[in-house]
């Protein structure tokens, strides 16, 4: 009969602590639901600790401060380490949540994440800071204007895009004055964008339009690459 009871208590205590840590587990999944508005499927608490720890992280949060978009940015991290067709699918799930907690920043960090371009994007904004040494609070207003601008500011170059259609977005967005803007390709697209610029642009006649580029690899893969496009010496 005692060992009955012993039994029983043993039983008891395991499922009192399994019950503590799944709701432990729970009240900070609700939490952080409630912070971020949304939690992608397969992301729990522990993820999001970890990707507070990152470099590319800590450098944004060094370069702008403290901003509501943080969240949502670690959720982009998130995001972009993930499978292509998982991407898609929770862009296409999240997108109306994200907007109705973040607006069009939330939206254009969801982007950045399913292009690959969200750690590229921070570089982009560490090199601005090196270069032209604003103030935080005029590097908060590129960071936020840009995501504002997003989509206003990016060509997504398709394969069956002939040359000249190419040259023509790109002139176009010299000739309105964005202060920035982004070129995204893969595969045989990135051959039509390089013979675009080689055969409208070179040192020269770039500088005449006053601006400059400079390219690199999305996600660490060579078919996949952006270039970006920025007025020389301007604030954006």
């Amino acid at each position: 009969m005692g060992s009955e009871y012993e039994d029983l208590g043993e039983a008891s205590y395991g499922f009192f602590k399994t019950f503590l840590k799944e709701t432990a587990e729970g009240v900070k999944k609700f939490f952080m639901k409630n912070k971020v508005g949304f939690l992608p499927e397969g992301m729990d608490y522990s993820d999001f600790q970890k990707l507070k720890t990152k470099m590319v992280f800590k450098q944004l949060k060094f370069l702008i401060g403290k901003q509501d978009t943080l969240s949502i940015i670690l959720l982009g991290l998130y995001i972009q380490g993930l499978d292509n067709k998982i991407k898609s699918k929770i862009a296409d799930e999240s997108r109306q949540r994200i907007y109705n907690k973040y607006g069009t920043k939330g939206v254009s960090i969801l982007s950045l994440s399913t292009t690959g371009f969200i750690e590229e994007y921070i570089k982009w904004l560490s090199d601005y800071n090196i270069k032209n040494n604003p103030s935080q609070q005029e590097l908060i207003d590129l960071y936020e204007r840009c995501l504002n601008d997003w989509r206003e500011i990016t060509i997504f170059v398709q394969n069956v895009m002939q040359t000249q259609t190419i040259m023509d977005r790109m002139i176009g967005k010299m000739n309105i004055g964005k202060e920035v803007f982004f070129l995204f390709a893969s595969k045989g697209a990135i051959m039509k964008v390089e013979e675009a610029i080689k055969t409208r642009f070179d040192e020269e006649s770039l500088k005449e339009y006053g601006y400059e580029y400079s390219t690199d690899k999305l996600n660490n893969n060579s078919e996949e690459r952006v270039w970006i496009f920025q007025k020389i010496n301007k604030f954006c």
